[in-house]
């Protein structure tokens, strides 16, 4: 009887181990092993020109980062443009999950049409973006003048650039957003509703007492998702501003471009890195524990 035991559980872990190894080795070649390089890099000193000329500097890096201007506006610029994006990307794609949620054919066309520049190159986006908020040739401008507004200066400007960035992405990312949203409403039994209405609950109240609990769950979600893609933005400030005017958008993932390929110093490019990503789990992490215990 142990031998049929023995070889059952063999068989169960030649099965798990068959559908597990492809992932688990994709995962420490791709992922773990670059994050431990990027570790080790952190702490040396070496110019991207000369890779072999490296000399062990310990926590150098790190402390230089403590220092550094740039570094710590570059913090403050991503914080400020991961909470405008929170602030007023859920709102929007609630709404607009909540107007959408139905099946019939014309909803699910518009559905589409919003979800379809997730679909685009961010780069494509961004340059296309950048054409139409040029402050001389705009569209925008030119339409704002038309009406009879004075133009504006969108990404020349150091209070309008961010701003801008990010009514660009989230016209790029609502529909994903929306997407989500849209999911969890339809896992939501109308019943609760439906029970809610006949107690006489008006639709501000089965939206405030019914459907945000039971859509909590997608909601936190959301909110993390969000969060990690918004600290990740790269192509706006590289294609749109170069992260002007004045650092105004340089977001964190950009000046560890400009410390890599453009100062020729991957060590202290690695260490931004390692604090950044850090930063990032450290704020997901609070946010999920956080939101999870509003919910409960």
């Amino acid at each position: 009887m142990s031998k049929v035991r023995t070889k059952a559980r063999y068989s169960r872990f030649i099965t798990v181990a068959g559908f597990l190894g492809p992932f688990l080795v994709l995962l420490v070649v791709f992922r773990l092993i670059p994050i431990a390089e990027v570790v080790l890099t952190s702490l040396q000193q070496f110019n991207l020109l000369r890779p072999d000329d490296r000399t062990f500097i310990g926590a150098d890096n790190f402390v230089r980062l403590a220092s550094d201007y740039r570094f710590l506006k570059s913090m403050r610029v991503s914080a400020t443009f991961v909470i405008g994006m929170l602030v007023l990307q859920i709102p929007l794609a609630l709404a607009l999950a909540m107007a959408l949620r139905g099946s019939q054919r014309g909803i699910r066309r518009i559905r589409t049409i919003v979800f379809s520049p997730v679909t685009m190159s961010i780069v494509v986006v961004t340059a296309i973006w950048r054409l139409l908020l040029d402050p001389a040739n705009g569209i925008f401008n030119g339409v704002l003048e038309r009406l009879g507004f004075e133009g504006l200066d969108f990404i020349t400007s150091t209070s309008q650039a961010l701003p801008s960035l990010m009514l660009m992405i989230i016209w790029y990312q609502i529909g994903f957003t929306m997407i989500l949203f849209v999911a969890g409403l339809q896992a939501i039994p109308t019943v609760y509703a439906e029970a809610a209405a006949v107690d006489g609950a008006g639709p501000w109240q089965r939206f405030r007492f019914v459907t945000l609990p039971l859509l909590s769950r997608t909601t936190v979600f959301v909110v993390v998702i969000i969060t990690i893609f918004s600290f990740q933005q790269f192509a706006p400030a590289y294609v749109m501003t170069r992260g002007g005017p004045s650092d105004s958008t340089l977001f964190v993932v950009y000046y560890l471009y400009q410390q890599a390929f453009s100062f020729l110093d991957p060590g202290y490019a690695s260490a931004i890195a390692v604090v950044f990503l850090a930063t990032v789990l450290v704020v997901a992490l609070l946010q999920r524990r956080l939101l999870s215990r509003t919910d409960a």
